[in-house]
């Protein structure tokens, strides 16, 4: 057993792993320990409507209160669900017919941009085993939000790299669950644009625990880093 000390969360189990498409899991046991159990992808983010409050605990906007909200998608949306974390961020979300859930499109209001990816990428695996990993490659295409201008493309690199049996202390008691690590990466003509993403979610209630860094590099320029860490006050 390892335990690992992030903000609002304790990591208990560290054998977790994805199951990417026409794999076989084989469960990994040892040292008289039972394997993970396989948990499938869509009880860890059920894609049904809700609202939850989350209160920011560390990094940008410290101590503010945010409202993530899940819904249907319009008919002139992109997906079948959308994600929004107040004005922070919004996922456009599909779930695969071997249940996991993609991100077609990320927008960034506070930035202005929108950036859809071909193919999607995954934010929840289809299933979780020991010892396998989620990685696509593609186009990821950044637009001006309001105008919907296209500014920029350039070829992404997407990883779902950890699945973590997991304890979460939020503001609305403890939560047992699963972390999903992934690091997202789009390579532009005179920079990078980073965004490593950790997400605690409990089977059955979704997401509990966020925290993301989201970094800017422009090519001889400079370097901006956001990090923000929330977790869930109130159900």
């Amino acid at each position: 057993m390892r335990r690992t000390a992030i903000p609002g969360i304790i990591i208990v189990i560290a054998t977790g792993a994805i199951l990417g498409a026409g794999q076989t899991p084989v469960p990994e046991r040892g040292g008289g320990e039972p394997a993970t159990p396989r948990v499938p992808g869509e009880q860890l983010l059920p894609l049904d409507e809700r609202t939850r409050t989350f209160r920011i605990v560390e990094g940008d906007r410290a101590g503010e209160r945010v409202t993530l909200t899940l819904r249907r998608a319009a008919e002139n949306e992109v997906g079948d669900w959308v994600l929004t974390m107040t004005d922070l961020n919004v996922m456009h979300l599909r779930r695969t017919r071997a249940g996991a859930v993609e991100v077609l499109r990320l927008e960034l209001p506070r930035e202005n941009r929108a950036i859809d990816y071909q193919p999607a990428v995954r934010l929840i695996p289809a299933s979780v085993v020991p010892q396998a990993r989620v990685e696509v490659t593609g186009i990821a295409r950044i637009s001006n939000l309001e105008t919907g201008e296209q500014v920029r493309s350039g070829r992404f690199s997407h990883q779902v790299d950890q699945v973590t049996r997991s304890r979460f202390n939020t503001q609305a008691g403890e939560r047992v669950g699963y972390l999903v690590v992934v690091d997202h990466q789009v390579d532009l003509d005179l920079g990078q644009l980073q965004l490593s993403l950790e997400g605690g979610f409990v089977p059955g209630q979704g997401m509990v625990y966020r925290h993301m860094r989201y970094t800017i590099d422009k090519l001889f320029v400079f370097s901006e880093t956001t990090r923000r860490t929330a977790v869930l006050a109130e159900d």
